[in-house]
């Protein structure tokens, strides 16, 4: 029996996200294939309702919190503190699951202690990543902060190393590739849970959600528990005057108690964990949302405009914020300056400007050129059905891959 393992990174929910996508693809590829999740606490059910078997990971770092934020600074410190007994220790626990499952194949997605584990059994690891070089801090000024991102960026390519491809669902030309690592990079494109074509309507996703037939805003805060502040402001923004239904999908994470507190008008339809994520994004006419990079390349696949509200602090995700905004696909608010004055403002001015919303909506679309879980999902099952330890990527195989990636690109393009 041919076994995948998929170990996605358990915080956010983007990584998990994404890994159930490629896996139902390669489940629509064979049926015949088990396909097991490595993931711990809310997503184990999550991961369960897809259909899909579980095993319970060790319990990942959590990050430090402050009201409405993450703390970089305290999260790196205890980072730093924490993470070799904790790294060394999800190292020994995966290798005795590898020993007993022995999967043909493992997908890391950022769980950066299992491709060790890996190469220890000998067993073939695909890494998902969304930087292949990493950016710790927004600005590094001192030298303690720069030898500390030089560090972990030399232990993320000794990381890479043990893996046999990495693939990074983004666009070539978006990050810096270590020179090394340029034989195992595939940019795979954004990963979808479907196409924007293969979804219904905008005007039959909105009889079918019960949503407005007029304007809709979505407010998506992912799976963090930094989202509140976003909500808070969202909801204060509708009660100044918004002119289109809201409504707020809260992710699996935020303090529920502290959601009733905001005295949400009844009006206002709120989802916990949504899994048909894509349906409720097409429906709309804007997206309020943090940047994760799942969520920011399903909004512009479906060419929603976005308003996009970073955590302070957070590199990658302002880095994400960035590229969108640069791509003139969506609008930045930065987390010190928002507000639900600033926030209203910059929703409204894009409903009532139809020519800056109709541009920022043909920029966005033009970002998305592939679905990466397509292309992800039919490499992996080249893998797993010529699985020998430490194969080698030949040349052979990497036609094959490209073969595939032009494939999905005509296909897209139709």
């Amino acid at each position: 029996m041919q076994r995948v393992l998929f170990a996605p990174f358990q915080v956010g929910l983007g990584h998990t996200s994404r890994c159930l996508t490629i896996a139902s693809k390669l489940k629509q590829i064979d049926p015949k294939i088990e396909i097991y999740f490595l993931c711990k606490d809310e997503f184990v059910e999550i991961v369960r309702k897809e259909g899909f078997y579980v095993i319970e990971s060790q319990k990942p770092i959590k990050f430090v919190e402050r009201p409405g934020a993450l703390d970089i600074d305290q999260t790196i410190k205890k980072v730093i503190k924490e993470l070799p007994q904790t790294f060394f220790k999800s190292m020994l626990y995966e290798a005795s699951i590898l020993k007993k499952l022995k999967p043909q194949l493992v997908v890391s997605d950022s769980q950066f202690s299992i491709p060790i584990a890996c190469r220890f059994r000998k067993i073939q690891c695909v890494i998902i990543t969304n930087q292949p070089t990493v950016k710790v801090f927004v600005s590094t000024f001192s030298l303690k902060e720069k030898a500390i991102e030089k560090s972990f960026n030399y232990s993320l390519k000794v990381l890479y190393n043990f893996s046999k491809l990495i693939f990074v669902p983004d666009f070539k030309g978006n990050y810096e590739i270590p020179k090394e690592l340029d034989n195992k990079i595939i940019f795979i494109g954004p990963i979808l849970k479907k196409l924007p074509s293969e979804v219904p309507s905008k005007e039959e996703l909105r009889k079918k959600l019960h949503l407005s037939q007029k304007k809709v805003i979505l407010v998506t805060v992912g799976g963090t528990t930094q989202g509140l502040k976003i909500i808070e402001n969202a909801i204060s923004a509708y009660k100044i005057g918004i002119p289109a239904q809201m409504v707020i999908n809260t992710g699996p994470n935020v303090d529920q108690a502290k959601l009733k507190q905001l005295n949400i008008p009844s009006e206002v339809i709120v989802k916990g964990y949504v899994p048909n994520l894509m349906e409720y994004i097409k429906a709309s006419d804007i997206v309020v949302t943090q940047a994760g990079h799942t969520t920011l390349m399903e909004i512009a696949a479906c060419g929603v405009p976005s308003i996009i509200i970073p955590p302070e602090k957070h590199a990658e995700q302002l880095g994400n914020a960035e590229r969108i905004e640069k791509a003139g696909a969506g609008r930045v608010i930065f987390a010190k300056n928002l507000t639900p004055t600033k926030l209203r403002q910059t929703i409204n001015n894009l409903l009532s400007d139809p020519a800056t919303y109709n541009k920022i909506s043909s920029a966005a679309k033009r970002l998305v050129k592939e679905n990466g879980a397509e292309v992800a999902s039919k490499i992996l099952y080249q893998l797993i059905k010529t699985a020998r330890p430490r194969l080698k990527f030949s040349e052979r195989m990497r036609k094959s891959v490209e073969k595939i990636i032009k494939y999905q690109k005509r296909k897209m393009s139709e």
